[in-house]
């Protein structure tokens, strides 16, 4: 899909805030964000698909195999999509699904070397394993 640069510059800004918001954990405001300021073509991209996943699994705490199946999904259709990899780590991490959690944080590491959150979190997997 080719986005013009116009528009990606909009669509970045938008989901920028949104991420600014899960940055502070105010869900809220990112769900708004997602809802009323992403036309439904931004949310077809797989990058906004997987924050609004990851900010509905926070806000409304739904079971969370609804969620991770919703990240794999988006994965079936986009691999490499780092965010989507990550959020579902994070989830895989909470219900203790640690090997889950290590296989797509590992994955976020080799596609984005320089990723800080998938980074600490195979430290703190790899380090917990440790002390088992």
């Amino acid at each position: 899909m080719v986005i013009n640069p116009e528009a990606a510059n909009v669509l970045s800004s938008e989901f920028r805030l949104a991420e600014q918001a899960v940055h502070v954990c105010d869900w809220e405001t990112a769900e708004r964000i997602l809802q009323e300021r992403c036309s439904d073509e931004d949310m077809a991209e797989p990058l906004y698909q997987a924050l609004q996943v990851w900010v509905r699994a926070n806000l409304h705490h739904p079971d969370v195999a609804i969620s991770i199946n919703d990240l794999t999904v988006i994965l079936m259709g986009q691999p490499e999509c780092e965010d989507a990899l990550y959020y579902r780590g994070l989830l895989n991490k909470r219900i203790d699904r640690e090997k889950a959690a290590l296989r797509d944080f590992v994955t976020v590491a080799k596609l984005n070397a320089g990723h800080m959150g998938a980074l600490t979190e195979i430290k703190l997997l790899r380090d917990a394993g440790k002390r088992r």
